[in-house]
């Protein structure tokens, strides 16, 4: 009888166990993959100050599209893409940025 109890006990458990195994394999499909850094964007291909510049994922740096007003960069962004906005700081000879003067 004893025998029986456990291997009921058992059998529920592993039945219990099963599809919580089974839902969470489920759920974390459902949770999106963690996305990779995109790559950095050479200096030399960031846009001018007050403008922006849309740059597709996987497209080398000289075939990105040209440097644009930032209303016409966001509208036109296709999924695979991003914005990437002006600084609005200059660059200094020492390597420092600071904030543009005000006349």
């Amino acid at each position: 009888m004893n025998r029986w109890i456990a291997s009921s006990l058992l059998a529920g458990i592993v039945a219990a166990v099963t599809p919580v195994t089974g839902e969470s394999q489920q759920l974390r499909s459902l949770v999106p993959a963690r996305r990779e850094q995109p790559p950095e964007i050479p200096r030399e291909h960031l846009p001018p100050r007050g403008m922006c510049r849309v740059w597709i994922d996987g497209v080398p740096p000289d075939k990105q599209p040209a440097p644009t007003d930032c209303a016409t960069a966001v509208k036109n962004k296709p999924r695979n893409a991003r914005v990437v906005f002006g600084k609005d700081t200059k660059d200094t000879a020492e390597g420092k940025t600071e904030k543009p003067r005000k006349p």
